[in-house]
């Protein structure tokens, strides 16, 4: 009778082990973005899922119709230019693709392209590049040209040298390939993915510790220029974890006192009239911690992750 009273607590024992270790395992799925429930639903429907889907065009659900919102929200995620353009056009004696800047001039005789002139654009003296529309990218969305000849090509680089979004293309980038449209020709492309992948987690976690160091950083200069009574106020702050996902942090840089932190950085009014003088500590330090963030990225981001 004892020994079972003994195999019944060791089995309880490992019962209450395993599911110490389950929860912990969640809690770890959960920190990384993961859905438990999810992944449970998944694993016990293997038939319902594929490891890649054939038609994935199958899988797009086409509106009724292309609205000029639609147009802006998807123009708002590749914001280029505007003043200038190219579509894309076919040979229809060899079905060759290309992307040509438009141009008011394109078809007049003043045009050297029409005299048979070997001239870039940029350079030529009669150019007067059309500007992006809605009308054109509404056309870009429907698709309704058998050939193509309705999407476009945004130039992403503005003439202050910026660019306000960043794609990877995975394409086939090989002398001639623009002729067909740079359609892969081999399965290269998915090695370079992956690449891209890995680079992403390395970055990630030096992404991360830039982000903790930043939020220290703000903590000790509010600590070091925060006005001091008792003391109590400056040793009140800390940096906080708020949320960790497996490629975000979030990091929040609070007070105890938060009563004190909005009275103390811009000053308060007195009952007699008058203000109480402002001991700004917080606005400064903040912006230190962007500036060293910023540095701290570019930093990693030049040195490959």
């Amino acid at each position: 009778m004892r020994k079972s009273v003994e195999n019944i607590s060791l089995l309880q024992k490992q019962i209450n082990d395993l599911q110490l270790e389950n929860q912990i395992l969640k809690n770890i799925l959960e920190r990384s973005g993961i859905s438990y429930t999810h992944e449970i639903s998944r694993i016990s429907e293997p038939e319902n899922t594929e490891e890649y889907e054939p038609d994935q065009g199958a899988r797009i659900i086409h509106p009724g119709q292309i609205t000029d919102e639609m147009a802006n929200l998807f123009y708002a995620r590749f914001w280029g230019r505007q003043d200038v353009y190219a579509k894309r056009s076919e040979k229809k004696s060899t079905g060759e693709a290309g992307y040509y800047t438009q141009c008011h001039n394109r078809w007049e005789n003043i045009c050297p392209k029409m005299r048979h002139e070997k001239m870039n654009c940029k350079d030529c003296p009669y150019q007067v590049y059309k500007q992006l529309t809605i009308k054109d990218i509404r056309a870009h969305l429907q698709g309704r040209s058998y050939n193509g000849s309705d999407v476009i090509g945004v130039y992403p680089l503005l003439k202050n040298g910026t660019c306000r979004f960043l794609v990877f293309d995975f394409d086939n980038h090989e002398k001639g390939a623009e002729k067909k449209d740079f359609a892969n020709t081999n399965e290269a492309w998915m090695e370079e993915v992956e690449a891209m992948e890995e680079y992403a987690k390395l970055a990630s976690e030096d992404l991360k510790k830039d982000v903790q160091k930043a939020g220290k950083t703000v903590k000790q200069q509010i600590e070091s220029t925060a006005p001091k009574k008792t003391g109590k106020y400056s040793k009140s702050w800390a940096v906080k974890k708020t949320r960790e996902t497996s490629d975000s942090i979030q990091i929040v840089v609070h007070s105890k006192r938060y009563q004190l932190t909005h009275l103390l950085e811009f000053g308060h009014a007195k009952r007699g009239g008058g203000r109480t003088r402002a001991f700004p500590h917080i606005a400064p330090a903040e912006q230190a911690g962007i500036e060293q963030l910023t540095r701290d990225i570019e930093r990693d981001l030049q040195k490959g992750g």
